[in-house]
Protein backbone atom coordinates (compact mmCIF):
# COMPACT_ATOMS: atom_id res chain seq x y z
CA UNK A 1 0.00 0.00 0.00
CA UNK A 2 1.14 3.57 -0.56
CA UNK A 3 0.68 6.66 1.57
CA UNK A 4 1.89 10.23 1.28
CA UNK A 5 3.25 12.79 3.67
CA UNK A 6 1.78 16.29 3.84
CA UNK A 7 5.34 17.57 4.28
CA UNK A 8 8.71 16.17 5.37
CA UNK A 9 8.61 14.84 8.93
CA UNK A 10 9.84 17.62 11.19
CA UNK A 11 11.11 16.33 14.52
CA UNK A 12 12.42 12.82 14.00
CA UNK A 13 10.69 9.51 14.72
CA UNK A 14 7.59 9.33 16.87
CA UNK A 15 7.65 7.11 19.92
CA UNK A 16 4.15 5.76 20.43
CA UNK A 17 0.97 5.10 18.42
CA UNK A 18 -2.41 6.07 19.89
CA UNK A 19 -6.00 6.13 18.62
CA UNK A 20 -7.45 8.18 21.49
CA UNK A 21 -6.69 11.90 21.27
CA UNK A 22 -6.79 12.07 25.07
CA UNK A 23 -3.63 9.95 25.09
CA UNK A 24 -1.80 12.11 22.60
CA UNK A 25 1.35 13.83 23.84
CA UNK A 26 4.70 14.91 22.38
CA UNK A 27 6.24 12.05 20.43
CA UNK A 28 3.01 10.24 19.57
CA UNK A 29 1.33 9.25 16.31
CA UNK A 30 -2.43 9.76 16.39
CA UNK A 31 -4.48 7.65 13.98
CA UNK A 32 -7.86 9.12 13.05
CA UNK A 33 -10.01 6.02 12.83
CA UNK A 34 -13.68 6.26 11.84
CA UNK A 35 -16.02 4.73 14.42
CA UNK A 36 -19.70 3.88 14.63
CA UNK A 37 -20.46 7.00 16.68
CA UNK A 38 -17.37 9.21 16.43
CA UNK A 39 -14.85 9.80 13.64
CA UNK A 40 -11.28 10.29 14.81
CA UNK A 41 -10.83 12.97 12.16
CA UNK A 42 -12.87 15.26 14.40
CA UNK A 43 -10.02 15.16 16.94
CA UNK A 44 -7.01 15.91 14.75
CA UNK A 45 -6.64 19.41 16.21
CA UNK A 46 -7.02 18.07 19.77
CA UNK A 47 -4.22 15.55 19.19
CA UNK A 48 -2.01 18.16 17.52
CA UNK A 49 -2.46 20.62 20.38
CA UNK A 50 -1.53 17.85 22.82
CA UNK A 51 1.76 17.43 20.98
CA UNK A 52 1.18 14.55 18.55
CA UNK A 53 3.90 14.91 15.93
CA UNK A 54 2.23 12.72 13.28
CA UNK A 55 -1.45 12.44 12.39
CA UNK A 56 -2.57 9.52 10.22
CA UNK A 57 -5.68 10.53 8.31
CA UNK A 58 -7.68 10.10 5.14
CA UNK A 59 -6.76 12.72 2.55
CA UNK A 60 -10.41 13.09 1.57
CA UNK A 61 -11.27 14.37 5.06
CA UNK A 62 -8.64 17.09 5.43
CA UNK A 63 -8.89 20.29 3.39
CA UNK A 64 -5.87 22.36 2.36
CA UNK A 65 -6.82 25.04 4.89
CA UNK A 66 -7.12 22.48 7.69
CA UNK A 67 -3.81 20.89 6.73
CA UNK A 68 -2.10 24.28 6.99
CA UNK A 69 -3.65 24.84 10.43
CA UNK A 70 -2.44 21.43 11.63
CA UNK A 71 1.04 22.21 10.31
CA UNK A 72 0.96 25.43 12.31
CA UNK A 73 0.26 23.34 15.42
CA UNK A 74 3.44 21.37 14.73
CA UNK A 75 1.90 18.19 13.30
CA UNK A 76 2.72 16.42 10.05
CA UNK A 77 0.05 14.35 8.32
CA UNK A 78 0.43 10.90 6.80
CA UNK A 79 -2.42 10.34 4.38
CA UNK A 80 -3.80 6.84 3.80
CA UNK A 81 -4.55 5.87 0.23
CA UNK A 82 -7.34 3.44 1.13
CA UNK A 83 -8.34 3.80 4.77
CA UNK A 84 -6.56 4.59 8.02
CA UNK A 85 -6.96 1.13 9.54
CA UNK A 86 -5.52 -0.56 6.45
CA UNK A 87 -2.50 1.75 6.61
CA UNK A 88 -2.09 1.12 10.33
CA UNK A 89 -2.09 -2.63 9.71
CA UNK A 90 0.41 -2.27 6.85
CA UNK A 91 2.71 -0.20 9.05
CA UNK A 92 2.46 -2.82 11.80
CA UNK A 93 3.45 -5.59 9.40
CA UNK A 94 6.41 -3.55 8.18
CA UNK A 95 7.55 -2.77 11.73
CA UNK A 96 7.20 -6.41 12.75
CA UNK A 97 9.72 -7.30 10.02
CA UNK A 98 12.16 -4.87 11.67
CA UNK A 99 11.96 -6.60 15.06
CA UNK A 100 15.09 -8.72 15.52
CA UNK A 101 13.75 -11.13 18.16
CA UNK A 102 11.49 -14.21 18.06
CA UNK A 103 7.75 -13.54 18.09
CA UNK A 104 5.32 -15.88 19.86
CA UNK A 105 1.64 -15.83 18.87
CA UNK A 106 -1.08 -17.06 21.22
CA UNK A 107 -4.67 -17.82 20.31
CA UNK A 108 -7.57 -19.86 21.68
CA UNK A 109 -11.21 -19.59 22.66
CA UNK A 110 -10.36 -18.96 26.31
CA UNK A 111 -7.14 -18.44 28.23
CA UNK A 112 -5.24 -16.31 25.67
CA UNK A 113 -4.62 -13.35 27.95
CA UNK A 114 -3.85 -15.42 31.04
CA UNK A 115 -1.45 -17.62 29.07
CA UNK A 116 0.26 -14.51 27.66
CA UNK A 117 0.60 -13.00 31.12
CA UNK A 118 1.95 -16.24 32.60
CA UNK A 119 4.48 -16.58 29.80
CA UNK A 120 5.58 -12.97 30.22
CA UNK A 121 5.89 -13.56 33.97
CA UNK A 122 8.21 -16.53 33.41
CA UNK A 123 10.29 -14.79 30.75
CA UNK A 124 10.75 -11.63 32.83
CA UNK A 125 11.66 -13.71 35.87
CA UNK A 126 14.27 -15.44 33.70
CA UNK A 127 15.79 -12.04 32.88
CA UNK A 128 14.35 -11.59 29.37
CA UNK A 129 13.19 -8.24 28.00
CA UNK A 130 9.68 -8.88 26.70
CA UNK A 131 7.52 -6.96 24.21
CA UNK A 132 3.90 -7.97 24.66
CA UNK A 133 0.22 -7.29 24.05
CA UNK A 134 -1.07 -4.84 26.67
CA UNK A 135 -4.30 -6.06 28.25
CA UNK A 136 -6.34 -7.96 25.70
CA UNK A 137 -5.58 -5.77 22.67
CA UNK A 138 -5.69 -8.74 20.34
CA UNK A 139 -8.08 -7.89 17.49
CA UNK A 140 -7.80 -6.24 14.05
CA UNK A 141 -6.95 -2.94 15.75
CA UNK A 142 -5.31 -4.00 19.02
CA UNK A 143 -2.73 -6.28 17.41
CA UNK A 144 -1.35 -3.63 15.02
CA UNK A 145 -1.14 -1.09 17.84
CA UNK A 146 0.60 -3.62 20.11
CA UNK A 147 3.17 -4.35 17.41
CA UNK A 148 3.73 -0.71 16.45
CA UNK A 149 4.46 0.10 20.10
CA UNK A 150 6.82 -2.85 20.52
CA UNK A 151 10.43 -1.72 21.04
CA UNK A 152 13.36 -3.03 19.02
CA UNK A 153 15.31 -3.43 22.26
CA UNK A 154 13.77 -6.67 23.52
CA UNK A 155 14.65 -10.36 23.62
CA UNK A 156 11.27 -11.83 22.70
CA UNK A 157 7.75 -10.74 21.73
CA UNK A 158 4.56 -12.32 23.10
CA UNK A 159 1.33 -11.33 21.33
CA UNK A 160 -2.19 -12.71 21.42
CA UNK A 161 -4.75 -12.83 18.62
CA UNK A 162 -8.52 -13.06 18.98
CA UNK A 163 -10.99 -13.36 16.11
CA UNK A 164 -14.74 -13.07 15.64
CA UNK A 165 -15.47 -14.06 12.05
CA UNK A 166 -14.17 -16.32 9.25
CA UNK A 167 -11.08 -15.14 7.39
CA UNK A 168 -10.01 -12.69 10.09
CA UNK A 169 -7.13 -14.78 11.39
CA UNK A 170 -5.31 -14.95 8.05
CA UNK A 171 -4.76 -11.19 7.86
CA UNK A 172 -3.73 -10.85 11.50
CA UNK A 173 -1.40 -13.84 11.32
CA UNK A 174 0.33 -12.36 8.27
CA UNK A 175 0.90 -9.13 10.20
CA UNK A 176 2.30 -10.97 13.24
CA UNK A 177 4.33 -13.55 11.28
CA UNK A 178 5.00 -15.64 14.43
CA UNK A 179 8.16 -17.68 14.91
CA UNK A 180 6.29 -19.91 17.38
CA UNK A 181 2.57 -20.21 18.16
CA UNK A 182 0.23 -21.65 20.77
CA UNK A 183 -3.37 -22.78 20.40
CA UNK A 184 -4.42 -23.13 24.03
CA UNK A 185 -8.12 -23.99 23.68
CA UNK A 186 -10.97 -24.43 21.21
CA UNK A 187 -14.63 -24.15 22.14
CA UNK A 188 -17.96 -22.46 21.46
CA UNK A 189 -17.47 -18.70 21.11
CA UNK A 190 -18.38 -16.06 18.48
CA UNK A 191 -20.65 -18.66 16.89
CA UNK A 192 -22.91 -15.95 15.47
CA UNK A 193 -20.29 -15.68 12.71
CA UNK A 194 -18.02 -18.70 13.17
CA UNK A 195 -21.09 -21.00 13.28
CA UNK A 196 -19.47 -24.12 14.77
CA UNK A 197 -16.61 -25.33 16.96
CA UNK A 198 -15.20 -27.06 13.88
CA UNK A 199 -14.91 -23.71 12.09
CA UNK A 200 -13.44 -22.11 15.22
CA UNK A 201 -10.72 -24.80 15.17
CA UNK A 202 -9.98 -24.25 11.47
CA UNK A 203 -9.69 -20.49 11.90
CA UNK A 204 -7.49 -20.71 14.99
CA UNK A 205 -5.15 -23.17 13.26
CA UNK A 206 -4.44 -20.58 10.56
CA UNK A 207 -2.11 -18.87 13.03
CA UNK A 208 -0.15 -22.08 13.59
CA UNK A 209 0.05 -22.68 9.83
CA UNK A 210 1.98 -19.40 9.51
CA UNK A 211 4.83 -20.61 11.74
CA UNK A 212 7.92 -21.45 9.65
CA UNK A 213 9.67 -24.81 9.60
CA UNK A 214 12.23 -23.69 12.17
CA UNK A 215 9.47 -22.78 14.64
CA UNK A 216 7.27 -24.76 17.00
CA UNK A 217 3.48 -24.94 17.09
CA UNK A 218 1.83 -26.07 20.34
CA UNK A 219 -1.75 -27.36 20.30
CA UNK A 220 -4.09 -29.44 22.49
CA UNK A 221 -3.79 -33.22 22.15
CA UNK A 222 -6.84 -35.38 21.54
CA UNK A 223 -9.16 -32.50 20.63
CA UNK A 224 -11.54 -33.89 17.97
CA UNK A 225 -12.24 -30.61 16.15
CA UNK A 226 -8.58 -29.65 16.16
CA UNK A 227 -7.49 -33.04 14.83
CA UNK A 228 -10.18 -32.94 12.14
CA UNK A 229 -9.10 -29.43 11.12
CA UNK A 230 -5.47 -30.48 10.64
CA UNK A 231 -6.10 -31.51 7.05
CA UNK A 232 -2.49 -30.82 6.09
CA UNK A 233 0.63 -31.08 8.27
CA UNK A 234 1.89 -27.85 9.76
CA UNK A 235 5.21 -26.52 8.45
CA UNK A 236 6.46 -26.01 11.98
CA UNK A 237 7.51 -28.65 14.46
CA UNK A 238 4.17 -29.74 15.95
CA UNK A 239 3.98 -30.42 19.69
CA UNK A 240 0.89 -31.36 21.68
CA UNK A 241 -0.27 -30.90 25.26
CA UNK A 242 -2.72 -33.24 26.98
CA UNK A 243 -3.31 -36.44 28.89
CA UNK A 244 -3.21 -38.76 25.89
CA UNK A 245 -0.30 -41.24 25.72
CA UNK A 246 1.02 -39.68 22.50
CA UNK A 247 1.09 -36.10 23.80
CA UNK A 248 4.52 -34.46 23.69
CA UNK A 249 3.78 -32.79 27.02
CA UNK A 250 1.86 -35.56 28.78
CA UNK A 251 -0.23 -34.65 31.80
CA UNK A 252 0.05 -37.12 34.66
CA UNK A 253 -2.23 -35.39 37.15
CA UNK A 254 -4.10 -32.10 37.24
CA UNK A 255 -6.39 -30.50 39.79
CA UNK A 256 -7.28 -27.15 41.28
CA UNK A 257 -4.15 -27.48 43.41
CA UNK A 258 -1.58 -28.13 40.71
CA UNK A 259 -0.39 -30.27 37.82
CA UNK A 260 2.32 -32.83 37.13
CA UNK A 261 3.50 -33.74 33.66
CA UNK A 262 6.25 -35.30 31.58
CA UNK A 263 8.10 -33.36 28.87
CA UNK A 264 11.22 -34.50 27.01
CA UNK A 265 11.52 -37.45 29.37
CA UNK A 266 11.49 -35.27 32.51
CA UNK A 267 8.74 -35.23 35.12
CA UNK A 268 7.92 -31.85 36.61
CA UNK A 269 5.05 -29.90 38.10
CA UNK A 270 3.85 -26.56 39.38
CA UNK A 271 1.09 -25.12 41.52
CA UNK A 272 -0.44 -21.64 41.26
CA UNK A 273 -2.38 -20.98 44.48
CA UNK A 274 -6.12 -20.52 43.91
CA UNK A 275 -5.81 -20.70 40.15
CA UNK A 276 -7.85 -23.77 39.30
CA UNK A 277 -7.35 -26.63 36.87
CA UNK A 278 -8.05 -24.52 33.77
CA UNK A 279 -5.27 -22.02 34.56
CA UNK A 280 -2.88 -24.87 35.31
CA UNK A 281 -3.82 -26.32 31.91
CA UNK A 282 -2.85 -23.02 30.26
CA UNK A 283 0.37 -23.06 32.26
CA UNK A 284 1.38 -26.30 30.57
CA UNK A 285 1.66 -24.43 27.27
CA UNK A 286 3.77 -21.81 29.04
CA UNK A 287 6.35 -24.27 30.34
CA UNK A 288 6.37 -25.98 26.95
CA UNK A 289 7.22 -22.84 25.01
CA UNK A 290 9.64 -21.74 27.75
CA UNK A 291 11.57 -24.96 27.21
CA UNK A 292 11.42 -24.33 23.45
CA UNK A 293 13.11 -20.98 24.09
CA UNK A 294 15.86 -22.63 26.10
CA UNK A 295 14.66 -22.06 29.68
CA UNK A 296 15.28 -24.96 32.04
CA UNK A 297 12.06 -26.87 32.75
CA UNK A 298 12.47 -26.89 36.53
CA UNK A 299 13.19 -23.16 36.51
CA UNK A 300 10.11 -22.48 34.36
CA UNK A 301 7.89 -24.43 36.75
CA UNK A 302 9.33 -22.68 39.79
CA UNK A 303 8.85 -19.23 38.26
CA UNK A 304 5.34 -20.04 37.06
CA UNK A 305 4.34 -21.08 40.59
CA UNK A 306 4.78 -17.47 41.73
CA UNK A 307 2.30 -16.09 39.17
CA UNK A 308 -0.58 -14.08 40.61
CA UNK A 309 -3.96 -13.62 38.91
CA UNK A 310 -4.70 -10.25 37.37
CA UNK A 311 -7.76 -8.15 38.16
CA UNK A 312 -11.09 -9.81 37.29
CA UNK A 313 -9.42 -13.10 36.38
CA UNK A 314 -9.65 -15.96 38.89
CA UNK A 315 -9.46 -13.56 41.81
CA UNK A 316 -10.75 -14.79 45.16
CA UNK A 317 -12.33 -11.99 47.20
CA UNK A 318 -13.96 -11.85 50.61
CA UNK A 319 -16.95 -9.49 50.74
CA UNK A 320 -18.92 -9.18 53.98
CA UNK A 321 -17.72 -12.61 55.02
CA UNK A 322 -18.66 -14.23 51.71
CA UNK A 323 -16.02 -15.76 49.45
CA UNK A 324 -16.46 -14.62 45.84
CA UNK A 325 -14.66 -15.69 42.67
CA UNK A 326 -14.26 -12.67 40.40
CA UNK A 327 -13.73 -13.95 36.87
CA UNK A 328 -15.81 -11.20 35.31
CA UNK A 329 -13.18 -10.36 32.70
CA UNK A 330 -14.02 -13.57 30.83
CA UNK A 331 -17.30 -14.15 29.05
CA UNK A 332 -17.82 -17.30 27.02
CA UNK A 333 -19.13 -20.79 27.67
CA UNK A 334 -15.66 -22.30 28.05
CA UNK A 335 -14.43 -19.80 30.64
CA UNK A 336 -17.73 -19.84 32.54
CA UNK A 337 -17.66 -23.63 32.84
CA UNK A 338 -14.06 -23.45 34.07
CA UNK A 339 -15.00 -20.85 36.70
CA UNK A 340 -17.90 -22.99 37.92
CA UNK A 341 -15.61 -26.02 38.20
CA UNK A 342 -13.15 -23.94 40.21
CA UNK A 343 -15.90 -22.87 42.64
CA UNK A 344 -17.07 -26.47 42.95
CA UNK A 345 -13.52 -27.66 43.62
CA UNK A 346 -13.01 -25.06 46.32
CA UNK A 347 -16.38 -25.81 47.91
Amino acid sequence: RTARWSRPLQDGPALRFVIDSRRAEPGTVFSALPGTRVDGHEYLETAARAGASVLIASGTKVSAEREAALHALGATLLYAQDDVLALLQALAGAWRRCLPYPIIGITGTAGKTTTKEMLCHVLVAAGWRVAFTPGNHNNHLGLPLSLLNAPRAADVGVFEIGISFPGEMAGLARILAPDHALLVSVGAAHLQDLESVALVAREKLVLLSMVPEAGTAWLPAGHPEVEAALAAPLRAHQRTVGDTPAADLRVLETSADGVRFVLSGRECGFSIPGAGAHVHADGLFVVGVAETLGIDLDDACRMLSSFEARAQRNQWLTIAGVTVLDDSYNANALSMAAALRLVADRA
